[in-house]
């Protein structure tokens, strides 16, 4: 063969083979590529106007939004006002933030989004992102500026990129029992409490030798542990289930109680403020009135122990506000705040569309057919009466208590401030309402008017409901009507 043809061909076929096998070769990550991933550390909250500042175990997301680019997400955002009102913003996503490279370090460069939607779109901010990661460690920034009713919220987080991001995030109790013979009836979990009954032959010593059992999460753990000893003797015990990734966690409590007598001996201290076990008051609302300081009020809190009580060591005693007016969050505070307490559950983030009545969520649920409710009470009503921010010199406060059984078809079901007496669920429900000073104990009873007849096959929620000022959810109060109930109890078949 000629040698020049020769040559030749050995020169075609290396080059054939060399492209061959860059073509078999991988493309090398892009910048965007090889920060992309999720990063777990402490993600550190300052908010300045409300003096707050809070650190938890928390991750963020970096994926690849283009050349160049990438998107940055922080799921499940929330902070805490004095240590117990959580306010829940959610997600915050910012995408086709440039990255560029210098040496070992990632800069993410600032980007910056005006008008960003926040809390199912209640709260509107600007959102600004930052940072820099070197190896698998990000130094990130968050400033959320200008937030509806909030203020400034400054955010850093330090963390170092996982591995794989596979950690479960479900943190529930899914059952509890307890296998003693002082439980009448053994734990129901509703939402985050989880409530008991004993019988009243139980001693102290009985309440502190209980071992309840739970059943919870995959991958999850829960303090006090399952199956140890926990001291029931002083009530609403705590338990706290954290999530395999160690950021996901439920607080629940746990509560017993005798048959179904409420003697309001019980209560729980809630950050500033005390709660009788089992029931939920218009106290959050006036904390939330307090910590965010727009208003010119500063306590005190309208639902209270008090010893002057029937029996027992305590009772509940609920006396109007002076809360001065105005709105936060677009939602209308009102001059005078009723004072409230019912069986049932208060819904903050539910108040941050404007409309308070929506908080209330009213009842528990409830396997019985409840007949009749007793108990004792003690009322004045204030002098100067409010029709909003007028007074009104031809009306007076009255209290008013009363219970209400409606059908649900799941748990998370509950009636509202908005439709409580008027929904067509309603199945029984009966109100006393009475603007007479009482300086003694009087005897109160409802005998619940069944409006559809009962089915122990359906589901229901059972409520009652105390307030010192009938109106007050129409903004029509007197500050220092006093209301003070000891000894409710609850007949049943």
């Amino acid at each position: 063969m000629n040698k020049k043809i020769f040559y030749f061909v050995l020169l075609i076929m290396s080059v054939t083979f060399f492209s061959a096998c860059s073509d078999d070769d991988d493309p090398a990550p892009t910048i965007s590529e090889e920060v992309a991933g999720t990063y777990k550390g402490d993600l550190n909250v300052k908010i300045p106007d409300m003096g707050a500042e809070q650190t938890t175990l928390q991750k963020i997301i970096l994926s690849k939004s283009g050349e160049g680019q990438v998107k940055l997400e922080l799921n499940d955002f929330a902070f805490s006002i004095n240590g117990n009102t959580e306010i829940l913003l959610g997600k915050i996503e910012v995408d086709n933030v440039p990255i560029s490279k210098n040496g070992d370090t990632y800069n993410l460069a600032e980007t910056s989004i005006e008008g960003y939607k926040l809390a199912n779109g209640t709260i509107t901010a600007n959102i600004k992102v930052s940072g820099t990661i070197v190896g698998k460690k990000a130094d990130l920034k968050i400033d959320v500026t200008e937030a509806t009713a909030v203020g400034n919220v400054f955010v850093t987080f330090n963390g170092n990129k996982m591995d794989a991001d596979n950690e479960k995030t479900e943190a529930l109790i899914k059952s509890m029992t307890i296998d003693s013979k002082i439980v009448t009836a053994q734990p129901v979990v509703s939402d985050n409490n989880i409530t008991f009954y004993i019988s009243e032959s139980a001693s102290t010593e009985d309440l502190k030798a209980l071992k309840p059992v739970f059943e919870i999460s995959e991958g999850a753990t829960i303090d006090p542990a399952s199956g140890s000893t926990v001291d029931f003797s002083a009530n609403n015990v705590t338990f706290m289930v954290t999530a395999e990734d160690g950021i996901h966690k439920t607080k629940y409590t746990v509560t017993w109680l005798n048959s179904q007598l409420y003697d309001f001996e019980n209560w729980k201290k809630i950050g500033n403020y005390t709660d009788p076990t089992g029931w939920a008051s218009c106290n959050i609302a006036v904390n939330f009135i307090i910590a965010v300081n727009d208003i010119d009020f500063n306590g005190p809190y309208p639902v209270n122990p008090t010893t002057d009580a029937k029996s027992g060591k305590s009772a509940i005693e609920m006396v109007s506000l002076d809360t001065k007016g105005g709105t936060i969050m677009g939602t209308t505070v009102p001059k005078i705040t009723a004072a409230t307490a019912y069986l049932g559950k208060f819904d903050m983030l539910a108040g941050l569309s404007g409309d308070a009545l929506k908080t209330t969520k009213f009842g528990v649920e409830y396997a019985k057919k409840p007949l009749k409710v007793k108990g004792f009470y003690k009322y004045k009503a204030g002098e100067v009466f409010y029709d909003n921010e007028t007074i009104s010199t031809t009306e007076k406060d009255s209290l008013a208590i009363s219970a209400v059984l409606y059908e649900i078809e799941t748990t998370k079901e509950s009636l509202d401030g908005h439709d409580i007496y008027t929904s067509d669920k309603i199945v029984a429900k009966k109100m006393f309402a009475s603007a007479e000073t009482k300086t003694e104990y009087t005897p109160f009873e409802l005998v619940l008017d069944y409006e559809k007849e009962y089915d122990p096959a359906k589901k229901y929620k059972f409520a009652i409901i105390l307030s010192s000022s009938k109106n007050g959810a129409a903004y029509k109060a007197a500050a220092g009507s006093t209301l003070i109930v000891d000894d409710i109890e609850v007949f049943a078949e």
